[in-house]
């Protein structure tokens, strides 16, 4: 999949599926109007970015294509693969007009193979990275040799031409970058090295040059380095990432530099004053929510990889729940822990038994994504939300549907199961009777409901929205009691503590607050934390009220004392944003789950990690110890997915 971004406000706009390899090159027409891209699996694809459809494939290539740039003129494409050939392509006519067979014989010996590419901004000169450590520059129209530059004493990972095709850079494992002249005619002296930019225990998988070509920007383990592009002298270094950084690129328009890394993390920065101004954060183990089981046995993750998995409390994997298509976004335990279900983007419900693995139902019937699901306090029952505002209630035992209402997330049984709460199409709430089947209508919010939660014992019913207000209803009468709060932005989650004496809303200005009963007054307002937490599943209140936990985007977990609004512990181990926290059933263990891709299980008392749950990667216990063939560079990526290299 590729995700193609608004660069204003960093909201995914398209995402484009086809490849059925991974994706190594991309490149925008002249004219912004197409996205070129070029992969694993021996073609390259153009897609029309007004309507994200493919417009076509371009096949020939008989290995992985590497490398994709269009002509100026936006009318061809050239592409660059391991099968040793570089093709050029009409787009209108999508036909292979021209094909050098010489642009990839590394001097016909057949020793070196290509470890790395990179094409001018004109499309006149490419150069290859060789596994014998020289560069070769190749006029692309010819297909001549222009030049070999030799110097690097390692593999070289990355290449890049200046804006105006004068100069090369090269980043190797020698620790070094280097800067070549390229510009000179092919019978010009033969030391084309301007400069040596040296990176003592480091190296480096990316480069990128500004497009005023004054500097160059090289990207190490967890530290982008600023370059002078004429003088090769170091600006600045830019640190933020907690991994190696793996691409770059720079703005066509302004001095915002892009990085990726294995961190799973796009940051945007300010090149100029080296400030990180935006984080977009991957979703390649990205953990949804978490859970434990009633009896704090077990607990469940649900992953971006569109797998649920369930460990053991001691941190060993029991199940990997396949099944689903997209990522399940929603899971919940029965009352029993017996099963769980699970849905999200598949449009799909599924029901599992958490003992053997195995999958009872899948439940088909919504028509857009699910965004909520909730058993029955009694398990015989299970609700579910999709965004196409229909709410489907199906039986467990036989996974048969029981009955449809209109409406749309949040949902909640209350704790007697006598009533189901969602918000109405209308920004009413609705309460739909599960004993008679009797539907009445709650109206008072003047925008769309986010989150509902039933007082444990009183029977009231709490709710947030759009309207930044925090409503308690009375729910044998259908009556408003209590409007608490002047929010400055909308209320995305509340609830309740298991003795009903405290009620924390969560709201989008990064604000928590702890609202605690008197008898005389009903709730008021104790605390107000502050704390840039990345969605409503990242707080959780302990089972017995007294402990608040937040996670943030920051991959730090706070937990604070209910009662005196002061922090307890800062709990630190993930290496990206929180995703979800979740309390163990007694109060004494904390689960979190991060986008770094893993689960850790905290002791709440001292505030120090138990343990640490992570799935398996692709290549896990893979041995690739003395395998030939590969960079150091695809060594550390088959390492950081699992494979082991023995001492």
């Amino acid at each position: 999949e590729i995700y193609m971004w608004a660069s204003a406000d960093q909201q995914v706009q398209r995402i484009f599926k086809g490849h059925t390899g991974p994706v190594y090159s991309l490149a925008f027409s002249p004219d912004g109007q197409r996205l070129a891209t070029a992969s694993g699996d021996r073609t390259t694809r153009l897609w029309d970015l007004s309507t994200g459809e493919l417009y076509c494939i371009l096949r020939g290539h008989t290995d992985e294509v590497v490398c994709v740039h269009f002509a100026a003129s936006g009318e061809a494409v050239l592409t660059l693969s391991y099968d040793g050939t570089a093709r050029l392509w009409d787009v209108r006519s999508q036909v292979n007009v021209a094909t050098h067979k010489r642009t990839f014989d590394i001097l016909g010996s057949g020793v070196a193979y290509i470890v790395g590419t990179a094409i001018s901004a004109d499309g006149r000169l490419a150069a290859t990275a060789g596994s014998d450590f020289r560069i070769r520059c190749w006029e692309v129209e010819t297909g001549q040799l222009r030049c070999i530059l030799e110097g690097h004493t390692s593999y070289i990972d990355a290449l890049t031409f200046s804006p105006d095709g004068a100069l090369l850079a090269s980043a190797g494992q020698d620790q070094t970058v280097r800067l070549w002249d390229v510009a000179s005619p092919p019978d010009a002296a033969p030391d084309r090295l301007r400069h040596i930019l040296s990176q003592p225990g480091d190296y480096s998988m990316a480069l990128a040059f500004s497009p005023d070509g004054t500097t160059l920007a090289s990207g190490g383990e967890r530290v982008i380095r600023l370059w002078d592009g004429r003088t090769g002298a170091l600006r600045r270094q830019l640190p933020g990432h907690g991994a190696r950084v793996t691409t770059l690129a720079f703005n066509h328009n302004d001095v915002t530099l892009v990085s990726t890394s294995y961190d799973q993390t796009i940051r945007l920065w300010n090149a100029n004053g080296g400030q990180a101004e935006r984080t977009i954060y991957g979703r390649g183990y990205w953990v949804e929510e978490v859970s434990f089981s009633p009896d704090g046995e077990t607990l469940a993750g649900s992953y971006f990889d569109c797998m649920v998995r369930v460990w053991a409390r001691d941190g060993r994997p029991l199940h990997t729940l396949r099944g689903h298509t997209d990522p399940p976004r929603h899971i919940a335990y029965s009352p029993d822990g017996a099963l769980l279900v699970s849905a999200g983007d598949d449009k799909t419900v599924r029901l599992w038994d958490v003992l053997g693995g195995g999958r009872l139902h899948t439940l088909h019937g919504h028509t857009d994504r699910v965004g909520a699901v909730v058993f029955h306090p009694s398990g015989t029952l299970l609700a579910s939300a999709g965004d196409e505002q229909l709410i489907h209630i199906w039986d467990v035992e036989t996974g048969e549907h029981y009955t449809q209402l209109a409406g749309r997330v949040p949902l909640a049984f209350g704790p007697a199961g006598a009533e189901l709460a969602f918000g109405g199409t209308d920004y009413s709430l609705r309460l739909w009777d599960a004993r008679t089947g009797q539907l009445r209508i709650l109206p008072g919010h003047t925008d769309r409901v986010r989150s509902l939660a039933f007082h444990p014992q009183d029977g009231l019913l709490a709710s947030v929205g759009n309207d930044k207000t925090l409503r308690l209803w009375d729910v044998a009468r259908g009556q408003l009691l209590q409007t608490l709060g002047e929010f400055t932005q909308h209320v995305g989650h509340v609830t309740f503590s298991t003795d009903g004496c405290v009620l924390v809303s969560v709201s989008a200005d990064q604000t928590i607050h702890i609202w605690m009963r008197t008898e005389e007054e009903g709730y008021q307002l104790r605390h107000t934390l502050v704390d840039p937490i990345f969605k409503s599943t990242c707080v959780a209140l302990s089972p017995d009220g007294t402990v608040l936990a937040t996670g943030n985007v920051q991959t730090t977990i706070h937990l604070w004392a209910v009662a005196t609004g002061q922090v307890l512990h800062t709990l630190q181990g993930h290496t990206n944003l929180i995703t979800a926290v979740s309390f163990h059933p007694d109060g004494g263990a904390l689960l979190s789950g991060s986008s770094d891709g893993t689960l850790r299980l905290w002791d709440v008392q001292m505030g120090v990690c138990l343990n640490v749950l992570q799935p398996e990667g692709p290549y896990t216990g893979a041995k690739i110890t003395g395998v030939t063939g590969i960079t150091p560079a695809q060594k550390a990526a088959l390492l950081a997915l699992g494979a082991v290299e023995e001492a």
